[in-house]
């Protein structure tokens, strides 16, 4: 008889109660509220859920020590357009015209739900420039959740097209007063204000969400360091 009381989605996949799927077992546990905890060391945000939480049928069959010759049933990895144009964290660069990878980039569909990102809606570009170090690096492969008009934007890490020229930035619409703050996370770069006719000059193409490599959520809210020199 097993003695285990903690198992991930993978162990669970399959099994005696459960579904096939990663993704439909991480639904299961969210839709009855499982208890869980956080795994430590692992990149992304990983649960394990107690065997408590389980459906009768999957307790009994854990408890039996009946989880050997499970045959993996892992979802293979989903693939999201790559974009080989630049997002400028820095001055604005001007993009050519975008060459589409037909390959994508390939990310396994976990990742995606423990970060709550829908992957229909998602592509993927380079990053260039340091103006939003330390939430973002030149190089850093960013996943976009393309923003389908008419959507207010109230604030948050978006990929915006300003009269031609392609960026990233930290922006915050205020609604009141109908302008459109635009910052950069790094303290060297200055920012600014789009109001009047100049905002039909702007187009919200998305909203970055993960930047990969290291898979992280960009953080919504900027991160505050200490005061530097402006870049002028």
């Amino acid at each position: 008889m097993s003695s285990k009381e903690w198992f991930l989605a993978k162990d669970l996949a399959g099994i005696e109660g459960m579904p096939k799927s990663l993704s439909s077992v991480s639904r299961k546990a969210s839709l009855e509220n499982w208890e869980k905890r956080q795994v430590d060391g692992v990149k992304g945000v990983t649960f394990e859920y107690s065997i408590k939480s389980l459906p009768e049928k999957t307790r009994n069959f854990l408890q039996q020590g009946q989880t050997t010759n499970v045959p993996s049933l892992e979802e293979p990895p989903i693939s999201i357009p790559y974009y080989e144009i630049y997002a400028s964290a820095g001055s604005g660069l001007i993009p050519s015209e975008g060459e589409y990878s037909p390959h994508g980039i390939n990310i396994s569909p976990q990742i995606l739900l423990n970060f709550g990102v829908p992957p229909t809606e998602l592509f993927a570009i380079a990053v260039k420039g340091d103006s939003m170090e330390p939430a973002l690096f030149e190089g850093d492969i960013i996943m976009v959740k393309r923003i389908k008009p008419p959507m207010l934007v109230l604030e948050g890490v978006y990929v915006l097209r300003i009269g031609g020229e392609l960026f990233i930035k930290r922006i915050q619409f205020n609604k009141f007063e109908a302008y459109l703050q635009v910052d950069s996370d790094n303290d060297f770069y200055r920012s600014f204000t789009i109001k009047g006719e100049d905002l039909n000059q702007v187009e919200i193409i998305g909203e970055a969400m993960l930047a990969l490599g290291r898979i992280q959520r960009i953080n919504p809210m900027r991160y505050r360091a200490k005061e530097q020199p402006v870049k002028q």
